[in-house]
């Protein structure tokens, strides 16, 4: 403090572009020392050098939290991209040992860099998702006593930072990620782990993990209305989505037979019956059995059954009521693209199975009015 206050002009950049900030965050100096070098020279924490900024810097070298606090001055300076498209949370998620704290300090200045992809298409939340993976592979059996691994429970609670700041756009301040969330006036409940994992891409080993952690919420709405067995069968998730709902309706059946408040009230048998080209056969004779009436409910916006829902072409949300619309529109999906494609199997085979529970909803699908119809269940 007696230097800077002697010789103010010390604490700019040399010949060489390096300023002292960056000299002292290399060195490990205490956080003390970096606050007073910022407060003399602010403009230092924008001066960028072969390492980018001193924030960057710091990550590199895996400084504090306090220090890090004190760097992470501004939203643009925690998104600044370098390169490779890579923002300070990608950097600080690289390192395994690296603490919750800096993670926490960083979403709390810039929570919408937590999806912000780099060049490669990686988000944060992704890299905090392949990481989780990784340190719980081996592991034959993903269950609540995983978390007591030191190592689990640290990406654990990273990842649900994060999920926190993709779903909510903020972070809780108390920085609890096991708390079950509080109520809003609607009566549901303001942030749920499974739902927002459902509504990314998320993988198979998260998933058991949420279910062995915080099974309630199988049977539970989000904000939005939706039920986890509703968000894995009509989110992003791709690869693994079959394979994610039989586990969900392995944890509890019961997650079948609740309906879609923001999808006009759709039960999950109809929402596969629209996503049938992404479900496989085995996957919708589980919902079936797990609800079996569910089939001989009629679609409130298009008055269909779920047969007739899995046969609309999906390659657009817009679904018509009128009887021949739908028909040619199937006519003509087919003949574009034929029934060759897995996809198209997969559709044709989640037809066949609707049907074969029930086939006499051929002949009342045929009527106009449901009372002309009597169908033997």
């Amino acid at each position: 403090e007696m230097l800077v206050k002697a010789c103010p002009a010390a604490v700019s950049e040399d010949e060489s572009g390096c300023t002292p900030l960056a000299s002292a965050i290399q060195n490990g100096l205490c956080a003390e020392i970096i606050r007073l070098l910022v407060h003399a020279n602010p403009s230092a924490l924008k001066v960028a050098d072969g390492s980018g900024l001193p924030l960057r810097k710091a990550l590199e070298y895996q400084a504090s939290p306090s220090v890090i606090e004190i760097l992470a001055h501004d939203a643009d300076t925690v998104a600044a991209a370098d390169s490779m498209g890579r923002s300070s949370l990608h950097l600080a998620l690289q390192w395994s040992a690296y603490n919750f704290s800096v993670v926490k300090i960083l979403l709390l200045k810039a929570p919408h860099v937590a999806t912000l992809p780099n060049k490669q298409g990686q988000t944060p939340l992704g890299c905090a998702y392949l990481h989780f993976c990784r340190t719980v592979r081996g592991i034959k059996e993903i269950n609540k006593e995983i978390l007591d691994n030191s190592q689990v429970v640290q990406c654990w609670q990273t990842t649900l930072l994060l999920l926190r700041a993709a779903a909510n756009g903020t972070i809780k301040e108390d920085g609890d990620e096991r708390s079950k969330g509080n109520r809003n006036g609607d009566g549901f409940t303001e942030f749920k782990v499974l739902h927002s994992m459902l509504r990314t891409e998320v993988s198979m080993p998260l998933v058991q993990a949420c279910l062995a952690y915080r099974p309630s919420e199988v049977l539970e709405l989000d904000s939005k209305g939706s039920s986890a067995l509703s968000c894995a069968i009509c989110g992003p998730i791709k690869s693994a989505k079959s394979r994610i709902i039989d586990t969900i309706l392995h944890s509890n059946a019961s997650a079948s037979r609740i309906a879609d408040l923001s999808d006009e009230l759709r039960f999950p048998i109809a929402q596969a019956a629209l996503n049938s080209r992404q479900i496989k056969g085995l996957t919708m004779k589980g919902l079936m059995n797990s609800y079996p009436d569910a089939i001989f409910i009629k679609d409130q916006v298009t008055g269909l059954y779920p047969f007739q829902l899995a046969a609309l072409p999906q390659s657009s949300n817009e679904l018509s009521d009128s009887e021949g619309d739908i028909a040619s529109n199937i006519r003509d999906h087919y003949l574009q693209w034929g029934w060759d494609d897995d996809e198209n199997a997969q559709q044709v085979n989640a037809i066949f199975e609707l049907l074969r529970a029930a086939p006499g909803l051929i002949a009342c699908a045929s009527h106009k009015k449901r009372s002309s119809c009597t169908i033997a269940r």
